[in-house]
């Protein structure tokens, strides 16, 4: 997410830092249980795993918002593990009551130079769902700059989902109305379309070698025997999601049809109604990709 005064991100907007962070924790989970518990690609978990006692991990988890993805990754790696996560909005930041001793949270920006204790120090750069903050173009340079921050033979893994490609079951036209909403605003704003089908591009285009992707299908769990849970976390978190991004839009003024409250309680209101269908699907398109800086790989501490 970038502090630069042209930042299209909007999804501060009608909400306080507690709520917003709640809402990511919630957005973590709904994420973690698409992508199976894997918060890394396994391979490269093993790598890390692999490491020497004297060679711990480190690991930078970029836009961090509430560390959730942080707080997980600590009860997966080695506790003399090092964690940063860094955010150019320390108010979504957890008290550090709640982190665990090896993460440290920092305030910086993803678009500008990072600080130079951080250059070259990690394993692994992991960005999630930061496509609200990103402009058409900006992929490869945004992934050349996270390349920085890695030692040789590191790698960058970043995972996105979008409301382009969701879809609901039984159909929605309120969801219709807010897909068409959100495509204008990109379109007004000059955000990506692409994401989340570019990422391996921007990866390999920024540099990086063996790159890859994988996508996944984010109404699997409805197979898992919890499909009546999962509809109703869907269903909460989507609807904060939608509250929060129709402020937004609201705020950037750049949408016809979108702007003014009464608009946002409008379309709000239909989408609350169609939702009021407890057994309404949402069907997501989840893709990770990843790709390892060039240079060899650098084991010793």
């Amino acid at each position: 997410m970038s502090a630069q005064d042209d930042s299209i991100y909007i999804l501060n907007d009608g909400s306080s830092p507690e709520s917003e962070s709640k809402r990511l924790d919630a957005q973590h989970d709904i994420c973690n249980d698409v992508m199976r518990n894997e918060l890394l690609p396994s391979y490269i978990q093993a790598e890390l795993l692999a490491l020497p006692p004297s060679r711990a991990p480190k690991v930078v988890d970029v836009a961090t918002g509430s560390a959730a993805w942080l707080r997980a990754a600590a009860k997966c790696l080695p506790p003399g593990a090092e964690l940063v996560g860094i955010d150019y909005d320390p108010t979504k930041f957890p008290p550090p009551s709640l982190l665990s001793s090896n993460i440290t949270l920092r305030e910086a920006d993803m678009y500008r130079p990072f600080p130079a204790d951080l250059l070259g120090r990690f394993d692994v750069v992991h960005a999630r769902l930061i496509t609200f903050a990103l402009k058409a173009g900006q992929g490869p340079e945004l992934v050349k700059n996270l390349m920085t921050l890695l030692r040789p033979g590191g790698w960058i893994v970043w995972s996105e989902t979008t409301i382009n490609l969701a879809s609901t079951g039984p159909p929605s036209p309120a969801w219709f109305k807010i897909q068409d909403l959100y495509y204008r605003f990109q379109r007004a704003v000059g955000a990506d379309p692409d994401i989340p089908v570019g990422l391996v591009a921007f990866i390999r285009e920024a540099g990086c070698v063996e790159c890859d992707d994988r996508a996944y299908t984010g109404s699997s769990p409805l197979y898992t025997g919890k499909a009546t849970d999962w509809i109703e976390r869907t269903h909460q978190h989507t609807s904060a999601f939608v509250l929060q991004m129709l402020n937004g839009v609201m705020g950037s003024g750049a949408v016809d049809g979108m702007k003014t409250q009464l608009d946002v309680d409008a379309l709000y209101s239909e989408f609350k109604a169609d939702f009021s269908d407890r057994d309404r699907k949402m069907h997501y398109v989840f893709v990770r990709a990843w790709g390892r800086k060039p240079g060899k790989v650098h084991v010793e501490g």
